[in-house]
């Protein structure tokens, strides 16, 4: 059913704009822009010619993952970081090994600054805050999960001294050429967000992103195009890897003329097959035991979004759900003496959480909930998650770990 309308592979991603600032610009240690990878010699060789860049310059083994960054940060490994667009300060797992490697005194402590619109628990942490500009108070492009990049015009002036976070970077950027950390030239030819738009641009083409027809005239004036869109003239993509729908098809590297309408061809993979990861299933990295007996997962409500920095701040939705709770079952509430409205310490090896029970049949016997989004001191669950992650991916085990419960 691949490629056939209503039936193609979706992406649902559940972090803020990871498709188009993050897997496409190649904001992850691993890669680099627009389907590269850091560990391709070719890869790293395109875009060192493209930021104008001494060739090598690209180390050719990835950078650390969020989780190491962060644990080498507490080592002082790393003397500075720039954080923007998260709040690691209350999202990381583990968190008070996180909040401790940004915010612990001591000598020679690692330097933090944080572009933000609002105060969160990582801004204050910070050495230096540098306000941000929200979405509608700068010109962009977003990136959506369906591939649809869509312009969104200045609508207000920001207020006081708010400015967009790329153009801080452009001043950071261009006191490291002043400092010979980069090149002459490497920032400072940027005069206007819309030239970083093109370079982007150049960097897509010929990948299977490739994105050139994009011009941001054209973006201005329509509702946004789902890539590949090599060219002006093309609507852009509904369906990849689709003869006669997907342009990459038809012209350029990847242009297959022995195909019919309708046939698939995967062009970006190396066999031109689609690959699909069956991996055996793999047990939590910390099971129960007789002293945490427990099972706590963590998500989200629909009403909030991660750490709540905006949403908590819309009456309405902070109405919904104006603090965080734990859902239990009623039968394991029964054997905890727990009603809902209680207080419960959730306890694990790395901290401790009190949050009033909600007793509902939701979760499995065993196993307790606790949602993320609430930034009270008391309600931090990620001082209890744990911090190993998947080899792969990297991504934290925050659905599993070992807890134990007591009514307050």
């Amino acid at each position: 059913n691949i490629g056939k309308p209503g039936a193609t592979p979706f992406s649902l991603t559940g972090q803020p704009n990871a498709c188009g600032g993050v897997r496409d610009t190649g904001s992850l240690c691993h890669i680099l822009p627009y389907g590269r990878v850091v560990g391709n010699a070719d890869h790293r060789a395109q875009m060192e010619k493209l930021w104008g860049a001494k060739p090598g310059t690209i180390k050719s083994d990835p950078g650390l993952n969020t989780v190491e960054m962060f644990k080498a940060l507490g080592r002082d490994e790393i003397q500075a970081m720039l954080i923007l667009c998260t709040n690691p300060g209350q999202s990381m797992p583990n968190l008070h090994g996180v909040r401790d490697a940004m915010g612990k005194p001591r000598p020679n402590k690692p330097f933090i600054c944080v572009i933000d619109a609002y105060p969160t628990r990582t801004t204050e942490l910070a050495d230096l805050v540098l306000p941000a500009a929200m979405w509608s108070e700068k010109a962009g492009v977003y990136g959506m999960s369906e591939r649809r990049y869509q312009y969104q015009p200045v609508l207000k002036p920001a207020p006081g001294q708010a400015r967009p976070d790329l153009d801080i970077l452009f001043d950071f950027a261009r006191r490291l050429e002043d400092r010979g950390v980069v090149p002459r030239g490497y920032a400072s030819k940027f005069t206007h967000v819309d030239q970083v738009w093109d370079e982007m641009r150049l960097a897509s083409k010929d990948t299977p992103y490739d994105f050139m027809g994009m011009t941001r005239d054209r973006l201005k004036v329509e509702r946004g195009l789902r890539w590949p869109c090599p060219t002006e003239d093309s609507p852009g993509t509904a369906r990849r890897f689709v003869k006669g729908e997907d342009p990459i098809l038809d012209t350029g590297p990847y242009a297959d003329h022995s195909l019919k309408p309708g046939e698939v061809k995967f062009y970006a993979a190396p066999d031109h097959r689609a690959i699909v990861w069956l991996r055996p299933a793999k047990g939590p990295a910390e099971p129960v035991d007789d002293d945490y007996p427990w099972v706590l997962s963590t998500g989200r409500v629909l009403e909030h979004w991660h750490t709540g920095t905006m949403t908590m701040k819309a009456e309405e939705l902070r109405r919904a759900y104006p603090e965080c709770f734990m859902e239990i079952n009623p039968r394991d509430a029964a054997k905890l003496g727990v009603r809902t409205g209680d207080k419960v310490r959730i306890v694990s090896r790395r901290g401790q959480a009190t949050i009033r029970a909600r007793v509902v049949d939701m979760p499995r016997d065993g196993m307790v909930f606790v949602p993320w989004h609430w930034a009270d001191e008391q309600s931090l669950i990620n001082y209890v998650t744990i911090d190993a992650y998947d080899p792969g991916s990297k991504q934290p085990e925050f659905k599993i770990c070992a807890v134990r419960l007591e009514v307050v």
